[in-house]
């Protein structure tokens, strides 16, 4: 039991995540909470905390979901733009790269990672080629 309280206040860092941050200490802390608000307000109390636990939940898939397709279109992007020279990908992956490091504050440093090498490889030095 306490290593298992162990593990799960110091998560393992070799754990795959997916590209934004877990969400399941909050989704726990909930359901805690939940319990303890069960007696205390007849079931009402803990049905708003299982209805937020659900709402993070949900929010979590979401950010995952739209997270896994930028960077398919990313992917997408450089195979294009290795395949055909046309510089308007480098804009999209340039845009694309920045607004996810700007709006997206859930991401993994994995994630985040990834995000700076295709910002290394737009404003990388280009031939007369283009590639």
């Amino acid at each position: 039991m306490l290593a298992a309280t162990k593990d799960f206040l110091n998560p393992q860092q070799d754990k795959p995540e997916g590209y934004v941050h877990g969400s399941a200490k909050i989704v726990t802390g909930l359901l805690v909470v939940a319990c303890v608000l069960y007696p205390l307000t007849g079931g009402w109390g803990s049905l708003v905390a299982l209805v937020l636990a659900i709402v993070v939940l949900l929010g979590r898939r979401l950010l995952e979901n739209q997270a896994a397709g930028d960077f398919s279109d990313l992917a997408e992007a450089r195979r294009q733009y290795r395949r055909t020279g046309n510089k308007e990908y480098l804009a999209f992956m340039k845009a694309r790269c920045t607004q996810m490091l700007n709006d997206n504050k859930v991401l993994t440093a994995e994630s985040k990672a990834t995000l700076n090498e295709y910002l290394v490889f737009v404003d990388k030095p280009r031939g007369r080629a283009g590639r």
